[in-house]
């Protein structure tokens, strides 16, 4: 992953390789946000598969009780949680148990420019660090960069994989903070001089919403 010497972003374009097997994961504990209406999973063991069977937990009081639970939230696959639709008593545990996504990274990007807009569900809105958010909302999304460094993997598997873009604005060894989405390549312009580096000019376009993570 490199650093954007215009931007300060990092960002990295993976493939979900469609030749390996999602990572399975049993019983991943899913912490709660502090609402009592999303629980995330820790920063390694999100990236979920959503064309994988996905099972969630609950253990009410703590017990070690477990059964499982199907309605009353939705699932954001990317960011490895689930958000209800009212809070939660704080002495229940969660956990979840499915398939990761086996991904590749296949690209750096740097010097990078992006667009981005949301499409209003409601007019809850905050404002998290340097980002103004809107929740509930989708967000559109484009993302251009002015120089690329690709694995030959990345041709090779285009057509059957899913792409998965991270944008970071923070990435240390304590702090790791990002937007991820699904992504589709939008256009290729190359620069081929006789004198000097070969550059090119990538436009990634968001297939679903790009959403907000955190360690």
């Amino acid at each position: 992953m490199s650093s954007s010497a215009v931007s300060s972003f990092l960002a990295a374009l993976y493939l979900a390789d469609p030749a390996a097997e999602s990572d399975a994961f049993t019983e991943v504990a899913l912490v709660d946000s502090g609402d009592h209406l999303t629980y995330q999973a820790a920063w390694g063991s999100r990236r979920w598969d959503n064309l994988e069977s996905l099972t969630i937990e609950e253990d009410e009081g703590g017990i070690s009780d477990w059964d499982a639970i199907t309605s009353g939230f939705t699932v954001d696959y990317l960011a490895g949680s689930i958000t209800f639709a009212v809070a939660q008593d704080p002495s229940d545990d969660f956990r979840a148990s499915g398939k990761k996504l086996a991904l590749v990274e296949v690209a750096d990007l740097t010097g990078l420019s992006m667009e981005g807009s949301t499409k209003m569900l409601g007019d809850a809105s905050t404002i998290r660090d340097q980002f103004e958010q809107y929740l509930p909302g989708k967000k559109s999304w484009k993302l251009s960069t002015d120089l690329w460094w690709v694995d030959g993997t990345y041709w090779e598997m285009l057509a059957a994989g899913r792409l998965v873009a991270e944008i970071f604005y923070q990435y240390d060894g304590s702090t790791k903070k990002c937007l991820v989405g699904y992504a589709q390549l939008d256009g290729v312009n190359w620069s081929v001089p006789h004198d000097g580096l070969q550059t090119s000019k990538v436009t990634l376009q968001g297939s679903e919403g790009l959403i907000w993570d955190t360690n």
